[in-house]
């Protein structure tokens, strides 16, 4: 009787340890994420992978089936759960998402042969129309940065601006494009409110 009673308390033991293991989580080795390759697009001729290198990581290929394919200059703070996020234009895809607290980034893909792609962080207004985007760039005494997007130009604007903001670039209280001129309301160092015009054209021009 004593024996059976042994018996049944170690194979009861037994019993709570494999379901104790069955119930620990998981723990998913990252050096496997380089053999997940996901095919996010194939619309006509165009095309955009992901490579997923960690939860919050990936790594782009895009390009024209039969033509070229391209590969993201870094990894991109993406995750493929936001498959949703990526959208098209004519010319472009591009991802407009948030990478933390108070910080949020724009990633362009140009299917173009000739296109780079283009990541900044801070985006303040883009128009792919014209291949512009304006952003605040880490340069402390610039209140924005324009850029074509396509040749690569930029020009920062110095301005005296309130760098009491967090972040910075609540500094700009306004910004909008009508017909090239881009009109931005922004707070000096004084925290008084000033308007500026800048014409773009000159970020228009393609070789």
């Amino acid at each position: 009787m004593r024996k059976k009673i042994i018996l049944g308390l170690l194979l009861g033991l037994l019993i709570s340890c494999k379901m104790d293991n069955k119930s620990l989580p998981v723990q998913k080795n990252t050096s496997d994420f380089k053999n997940e390759v996901d095919t996010l697009f194939f619309r006509n001729d165009t095309i955009i992978s992901i490579k997923k290198v960690s939860n919050n990581a990936s790594i782009f290929n895009w390009g024209i089936r039969n033509k070229y394919m391209k590969t993201s200059i870094d990894t991109i703070p993406f995750s493929v759960l936001n498959k949703e996020k990526i959208k098209f234009t004519d010319k472009y895809a591009y991802i407009k998402d948030a990478c933390g607290s108070g910080c949020n980034y724009i990633y362009v893909m140009p299917f173009d042969e000739n296109g780079k792609d283009f990541f900044e962080l801070y985006p303040l207004l883009y128009d792919f129309k014209k291949d512009i985007v304006i952003y605040k760039s880490d340069n402390k005494s610039s209140l924005l940065t324009i850029q074509n997007i396509f040749t690569g130009y930029k020009e920062e604007f110095i301005e005296d601006y309130d760098r009491t903001t967090r972040p910075e670039t609540l500094a700009i209280d306004s910004i909008s494009l009508n017909n090239n001129i881009l009109f931005v309301k922004w707070f000096n160092a004084d925290k008084e409110i000033v308007v500026s015009e800048i014409d773009i054209n000159k970020f228009l021009e393609r070789p």
